[in-house]
């Protein structure tokens, strides 16, 4: 097995331009558990005892994040790092 070589040694700064775009990887089932509103989302959106409740907060959490998105409250920024790597043994990584 031959690893492939990185494009890059070192630590990188990614700034997505789009947060929009971010947006759309939201996993919105933590948000709910959150407030106590357990079941999987969308379904729950639609369940009988929780949906009225569950579609309205989900309503105003989209309506606050499209404000978040226009008057671009945040910036999104990450940090990677990729560092050469020496192995000792076959499944010894140090």
């Amino acid at each position: 097995f031959e690893p492939v070589k990185p494009a890059f040694i070192g630590v990188k700064v990614i700034q997505p331009d789009d947060l929009q775009e971010i947006a759309a990887y939201i996993d919105w089932q933590p948000f709910f558990i959150a407030w106590e509103m357990h079941g999987k989302f969308p379904d729950l959106l639609t369940d009988e005892k929780i949906g009225e409740a569950a579609s309205r907060l989900f309503k105003d959490a989209q309506a606050l994040l499209k404000k978040i998105i226009h008057e671009k409250w945040l910036t999104p920024r990450g940090t990677i790092g990729i560092w050469p790597a020496n192995r000792t043994a076959d499944d010894t990584v140090t």
